[in-house]
């Protein structure tokens, strides 16, 4: 590439490199030029930390350490005394002024810092806005308390605890500020925000499943805010017993309709009145009938049993299909009336071992090859080439094939209509292949086939090998269909 430079090209960069330079200068300062430049904290901290580093006094850093903090300090003092700086912002700028002088470490300098924690001419300004600020807290509380809006007024006491805490480790503030009993205020009021939630769950209860919840919540509320007492706890524990009452009350209505779905429902209602509190003999029978009505059964017929037995599939059905409205039975002899019919028909597993298939045809396959190559300085290299191999070959193949064919109907009882209706064939074939050259370059034969080698010598699995691999592969293709059925309401 040809570059050219003309006059402004060469200013422009020149004027880069000088910019470059101060730049890389200024993070090289010293804590003296840091503080020519008006820099005084960067210069303080500077300056204290090399200090710090010396056992000895050393001038050019001591001198900018008086220097810089007398102007920091009189920055923050500043602000801390303003009338306008509220507490927070005055507060803030104190401890900050503090972690200042907390950076000189060096005996012989930290005597001569100023310490703001013993500075009159900033803790009274700062004990004023401190009381100030509490009082306007207090205040406002008491008004929100005049007004029985105590969770109004708990924030202005969780305002005054946290500056309380925040004065606690300058002492010699503290005996200017007027501490108040903060706690006692907060417990009083929590004390009365909890009574209100009680009031309130107590007039609130009633006979009703939707009163009993509200009646718990006001009590759970009334916990966040204090301790409850035994007979609070015990406005629970009736408020479950109303809720228990109200749902074994509908689950008898929906158990009373007949209706399966209304069945499952009341079961449902009767689990959730056992978690709060315990059944009766009753009620325990209650929800016996309510899981029988809610029950979709379906009965298992086999064509004939050639893989399955009714009872074998229905138990394996039941255990790992896992549908909790939904049993298999393998006999309708009992006092349960079906839903459904499942009707299955299945053929005895059949492995067939095909023919030999032989195949003569003349092949063609480029192959690589390396070669060695002598250069002029007589070294010897492998140079990857090519070329085409042709041949006669000879290529024997031979399946075998195991199958079941079955079919899976699902009936409707109580019409007699086919809700399902499946009909399929499950397949493993396996092949084997070998080829032999009977004329021409070896290399011609197929990839992926194997040379030279009897079909005998490498045999297929046995045939009782293979009638457990196909029924194994029809079972489990039998429960994912039947897993995907939506067994329809009754």
């Amino acid at each position: 590439m040809k570059l050219s430079f003309n006059s402004r090209n060469l200013n422009s960069i020149l004027a880069i490199t000088f910019l470059l330079g101060l730049s890389c200068s200024t993070f090289a300062q010293s804590p003296q030029k840091y503080f020519d430049n008006g820099m005084y904290e960067q210069a303080f901290v500077e300056a204290a930390y090399k200090q710090n580093k010396k056992v000895k006094l050393k001038e050019k850093y001591t001198d900018v350490i008086y220097k810089s903090y007398d102007i920091i300090y009189a920055d923050h003092q500043k602000t801390i005394v303003a009338p306008e700086s509220n507490w927070k912002r005055s507060y803030n700028r104190f401890i900050r002024l503090g972690k200042f002088r907390a950076k000189i470490r060096h005996e012989g300098v930290k005597p001569k810092i100023k310490d703001s924690y013993y500075d009159e001419n900033l803790l009274n300004p700062l004990a004023i806005k401190f009381n100030n600020t509490n009082q306007l807290d207090l205040d406002q509380a008491r008004i929100y308390e005049n007004n029985n809006e105590h969770n109004k007024a708990l924030p202005h006491y969780q305002k005054i605890k946290i500056r309380h805490n925040e004065v606690k480790s300058i002492t010699e503030l503290i005996p200017k500020l007027n501490i108040f009993d903060y706690q006692s205020m907060m417990d009083d009021c929590n004390q009365i925000i909890g009574d209100k939630y009680i009031e309130e769950a107590v007039l609130i209860l009633g006979e009703s499943e939707h009163s009993a919840e509200a009646a718990i919540d006001l009590v759970n509320l009334a916990a966040a805010y204090r301790p409850l007492s035994v007979e609070e706890k015990e406005i629970i524990t009736l408020a479950n017993l109303i809720k228990g009452e109200a749902w074994i009350k509908e689950a008898k209505k929906l158990v009373e309709s007949g209706d399966k779905h209304n069945g499952r429902m009341a079961f449902e209602l009767v689990e959730k009145a056992k978690k709060v509190r315990a059944l009766t003999a009753e009620e325990v029978e209650l929800g016996k009938q309510a899981e029988s009505l809610g029950m979709t059964r379906v009965l298992i017929s086999l064509a004939s049993e050639n893989i399955h037995t009714a009872a074998s599939l229905s138990a394996d059905l039941n255990s790992k299909v896992k549908e909790k409205w939904v049993t298999y039975y393998f006999s309708d002899e009992g006092s349960e009336k079906m839903d459904f019919e499942m009707l299955l028909t299945e053929s005895a597993a059949k492995v067939v071992l095909g023919k030999v298939d032989k195949k003569v045809e003349q092949t063609t396959r480029e192959v690589v090859y390396y070669e060695d190559v002598v250069d002029a300085n007589g070294k010897t290299t492998k140079v990857k080439k090519t070329r085409q191999a042709v041949g006669i070959v000879a290529t024997l193949t031979q399946t075998k094939t195991a199958t079941v064919k079955w079919s899976a109907m699902l009936k409707n009882l109580s019409d007699n209509q086919m809700a399902y209706n499946e009909s399929n064939e499950t397949i493993i074939e396996l092949t084997h292949q070998y080829a032999s050259v009977i004329s021409g370059d070896a290399l011609a034969l197929p990839e992926n086939t194997t040379p030279d080698v009897d079909l005998s010598s490498q045999p297929f699995p046995t045939d009782q090998e293979m009638k457990k691999q196909i029924e194994d592969k029809y079972k489990l293709e039998l429960k994912n269909l039947i897993k995907g059925w939506q067994i329809p309401w009754m």
